[in-house]
């Protein structure tokens, strides 16, 4: 009983804190303002959440208790031929018990378009994230295990011809920056060259074409390039449900052979008004690791599912699987994602959320297994 004592002492001042603010969240009036003829929405969420396995551990796994405090912005500009967004925000995490893994991470994410005539335009967008955990469960499948910090930076341009009324050529070129501070795993740089034919036949359907050239530098190590052509086919049921194909073929070269292996995917959505949305999304591609210049054969099927029962009730619920196999090293993974959400808005600028996440990874390599659950409440407050 002393250890549960003992636990809930260190407990006990965090929910104060977090009591504290979420008072403070509810009695502050929300009001966006405007700098410079941009709308600026500042935020801040807290919240608290157990963690029975903080570091993703096969076995003797921790459990905890985590307190987050993150402040945001959200930012947009429109004019006529310009417009920009950005979101940003700053995340205090603090462990009940195991305070060595308190760490702050940041997001930042912006995108800007440019009208430069009547058949040009050109866009930017960028995506920087330092974090300590995988985000979703699409960068959670394939993880290496353990936590540790990274960074990850991705900043494409394209520019878009509009050469009929219903053909456009796209034209981006794409940079991603990985750094990791893991032991025994590669920082890498991956620059992308894409060029892309899209055809309009009508209202409801629409087909592309794509040619992609891409080169991963890996430090340390050597370097892999890609090369990547598909072909995707859009139909539109409605104004809100489509479904779109890709069917393509990767040429991989990489040490010690090269691999020539189709790429499979298909996306479905569907909206109900403002009352639901609903996605499924299957994936069957060869993928190259940001990490550790491994190949990882494998397919993905998600689904996600959100339903807004009144005004202020919303409830979502997902499910992931994904299989693969690292192809030099044979190791195989199966990973199970299944998340819900319940939310909560007894304001207009205020939300309140309760989660809960669970995620299984099984591979023939016993080191690389481990399960987790995250139940997690929190508030959120928009000024």
């Amino acid at each position: 009983m002393r250890p549960v004592i003992k636990r809930f002492k260190k407990v006990l001042p965090k929910f104060g804190v977090l009591a504290g603010c979420c008072l403070f969240l509810f009695t502050v009036n929300a009001d966006a303002f405007e700098i410079s003829g941009a709308e600026v929405t500042p935020s801040v969420s807290v919240s608290e959440s157990y963690d029975d396995n903080v570091s993703f551990a096969s076995h003797d796994t921790q459990s905890d208790f985590i307190t987050r405090i993150s402040p945001a912005v959200n930012a947009s500009y429109d004019a006529k031929d310009f417009k920009w967004d950005m979101y940003a925000d700053i995340t205090q995490e603090m462990f009940s018990q195991y305070s060595k893994f308190d760490n702050t991470s940041e997001n930042l994410r912006f995108n800007a378009a440019a009208e430069l005539s009547k058949h040009d335009r050109i866009s930017l967008s960028e995506k920087f994230s330092h974090t300590y955990e995988p985000a979703n469960f699409d960068q959670a499948f394939a993880r290496t295990l353990g936590r540790y910090s990274y960074y990850t930076n991705d900043i494409t341009v394209e520019y878009i011809r509009d050469l009929t009324r219903q053909m456009s050529i796209h034209t981006s070129y794409a940079n991603e920056l990985d750094l990791v501070s893991a032991e025994g795993m590669s920082d890498s740089v991956l620059n992308k060259l894409a060029v892309q034919l899209d055809y309009v036949f009508s209202a409801s359907a629409a087909c592309s074409t794509a040619v992609t050239i891409g080169r991963r530098d890996f430090d340390p190590g050597t370097h892999a390039e890609q090369l990547r052509w598909d072909a995707a086919v859009k139909y539109n049921f409605s104004r809100l449900t489509s479904v779109k194909f890709t069917a393509g073929l990767d040429d991989f070269i990489t040490r010690p052979k090269d691999y020539v292996r189709p790429v499979f995917i298909l996306a479905f959505e569907h909206e109900a008004g403002k009352k639901a949305e609903a996605s499924i999304t299957l994936k069957k591609q060869y993928e190259l690791n940001s990490y550790s210049q491994e190949l990882f054969d494998c397919w993905r099927a998600s689904t996600f599912l959100n339903y807004r029962f009144t005004r202020k009730i919303t409830a979502g619920a997902g499910l992931y699987y994904g299989e693969g196999t690292y192809v030099q090293s044979r190791i195989d993974e199966t990973f199970i994602g299944s998340e819900a959400m319940f939310r909560y808005e007894p304001a207009k600028d205020t939300k309140i959320d309760c989660t809960y996440a669970y995620t299984q990874n099984t591979s023939n390599d016993a080191g690389r297994e481990y399960t987790r659950n995250i139940f997690s409440l929190g508030v959120k407050r928009e000024f």
